[in-house]
């Protein structure tokens, strides 16, 4: 005998998709624990569009690997790296600005 209400019945579809879900993050946790990390993942942790970690990629401004011209990975401790190094630029840019900035009021002042 089933009993059900309306607001608590779940569709196999429902699971389905729940499955689904909780797959696809089991499998970015697995690949953190290995070290290398899907394009989808590698996403998240620069808390970048998929489409514009694809941009990078393609311009080569950031490392990834490519094996056998499939899908593409990328390691850990390099998206790390990339991080701090472009943090670097981005502190570097500000300062020259304020730098400019401060050169700038002094000859008008």
């Amino acid at each position: 005998m089933r009993l059900h209400t309306e607001k608590s019945e779940i569709t196999n579809k429902q699971i389905a998709v729940e499955l689904s879900e909780i797959r696809d993050q089991l499998q970015s946790i697995y690949s953190l624990i290995k070290g290398m990390v899907d394009l989808k993942t590698a996403a998240k942790i620069l808390n970048v569009s998929v489409g514009h970690l694809y941009q990078l990629t393609s311009n080569k401004e950031i490392p990834f690997y490519k094996p056998r011209n499939k899908l593409i990975y990328f390691h850990v401790q390099e998206l790390i790296e990339w991080i701090k190094q472009n943090d670097q630029k981005q502190k570097s840019s500000k300062i020259i600005e304020e730098e400019v900035d401060e050169a700038m009021l002094r000859k008008l002042g």
